[in-house]
């Protein structure tokens, strides 16, 4: 088996943003990639508990939102006391 470089060309969608001068950067990749998958399941309780129709346009909560779900995701099956 030979071996040889993988080169990328005509990259669509998201990949297209990470793909430059015939180099993708799959660990870019990856993070936004999950990004998205994130947002995809924050956008609905941004919309249905904050009223926020395009998370977009509210940077810091988004960040906010994204950051609080890493954490979740983080403490996985440990349970955390939430006082009001």
């Amino acid at each position: 088996m030979l071996e040889a470089e993988i080169q990328f060309d005509c990259a669509q969608g998201l990949a297209a943003n990470f793909l430059q001068e015939g180099n993708f950067n799959q660990a870019e990749f990856i993070a936004k990639w999950n990004e998205n998958k994130a947002l995809s399941l924050l956008r609905p309780i941004a919309r249905q508990l904050l009223g926020v129709d395009n998370l977009d346009l509210h940077a810091d909560l988004m960040r906010a939102l994204l950051q609080a779900y890493e954490l979740g995701k983080s403490a996985g099956n440990k349970k955390i006391n939430i006082t009001s």
